[in-house]
């Protein structure tokens, strides 16, 4: 669950990314999300949807609070901030 001030950096967070012109927002299809499941099995990782589609679009950069993109063969995240432990 989401404290008050962890959904304040969410909400503010969010609201930035939207602000900006080069954001694309793209819909989550069935495949995509099958295609992140197999990502998450073969890379040990959470499930995300953000790698799938990243691979898809040929998009190897991110901007993002996860430090577990760092292990991602591949995706050059762009830590915004460390993820609290």
């Amino acid at each position: 669950m989401l404290t008050n001030k962890s959904a304040e950096k969410a909400i503010l967070f969010l609201a930035k990314i939207l602000s900006l012109k080069n954001v694309k927002i793209i819909e989550v299809s069935r495949e995509t999300y099958e295609k992140a499941l197999e990502i998450c099995l073969n890379e040990n990782l959470e499930p995300n949807d953000a790698v799938a589609i990243m691979r898809k679009m040929n998009c190897d950069e991110i901007y993002t609070l996860d430090s577990d993109f760092l292990r991602i063969k591949g995706i050059h995240p762009i830590l915004l901030e460390k993820k609290d432990q």
